[in-house]
């Protein structure tokens, strides 16, 4: 994921007597070209392109003076599978005094979209088949546009990997285990400081998201899916070191 920016964003309305002068005014601070997370990938065939390079035409919904939210509808068209698509902005005008005012990306959403699955190692799937269950249906949440309930979901998920990734670490500590709290779980049995570092920022940015007041920010949310993948291959490495010693171990009993 990253930042792109959006040029020649045109009225959606032609004939609405929108005044296109009013609008660069307001949006000077970024010259009315709004910056928005970009995945570079058509979320159709998957298949790798430059959004910032491929936009067909953006179109846009703000025509008042007193609108604090309004959408940017980017139409796109892949040079692979030769499908269109459109990824809707959902923006916010944040007024900095002055007669200045920021135009920032609060969630965007894709429609069509085929969910890519996620490429999972096999033994941590077989460990927690919950984990994986429920990732799929984070990432599905999100390429939805459910942007409140799939962090909910990656906290719900980390709780899975972390608890059933321990147990079958100390199988004889099981009940201790799931009696235990997430961070309890997390300081006791990730032996790694800086995984152990990355699984506490998911558990506080996951606890964020079922708050009243969730101060969770579009990157962090962004920051949430990345640092989970970072898990996953830590475990995922630690799981075929497990099965390294005991190959090993068996191997040299046989000489």
């Amino acid at each position: 994921m990253r930042k792109i920016k959006l040029r020649m964003v045109q009225p959606l309305e032609q004939n609405s007597g929108f005044d296109y002068k009013w609008i660069l005014a307001r949006a000077a601070a970024n010259k009315w070209e709004p910056e928005v997370d970009s995945d570079d990938m058509c979320p159709l065939c998957h298949f790798g392109m430059d959004l910032s390079q491929y936009g067909w035409r953006n179109f846009h919904d703000w025509l008042y003076a007193d609108q604090c939210n309004f959408n940017i509808f980017s139409v796109y068209v892949c040079h692979h599978c030769h499908r269109g698509f459109v990824v809707v902005h959902k923006m916010a005008v944040l007024d900095e005094g002055d007669g200045v005012c920021v135009v920032k990306e609060e969630s965007q959403a894709v429609y069509p979209h085929i969910v890519k699955l996620p490429d999972i190692d096999d033994a941590v799937r077989s460990i927690s088949p919950k984990f994986y269950d429920i990732y799929q249906q984070c990432l599905t949440a999100k390429a939805n546009g459910l942007y409140d309930l799939y962090g909910m979901g990656f906290r719900k998920a980390v709780e899975y990997l972390v608890t059933d990734f321990a147990i079958k670490m100390h199988p004889e500590e099981n009940d201790k285990i799931i009696s235990m709290s997430l961070h309890n779980r997390i300081e006791k049995y990730i032996s790694d400081d800086d995984v152990k570092r990355t699984l506490l920022v998911c558990r506080l940015l996951g606890n964020n998201e079922v708050h009243y007041n969730n101060n969770n920010t579009s990157a962090d949310m962004i920051l949430f899916g990345d640092l989970i993948s970072d898990v996953i291959s830590y475990i995922g490495r630690a799981l075929r070191k497990v099965r390294v010693d005991e190959i090993n171990k068996t191997k040299a009993s046989r000489k």
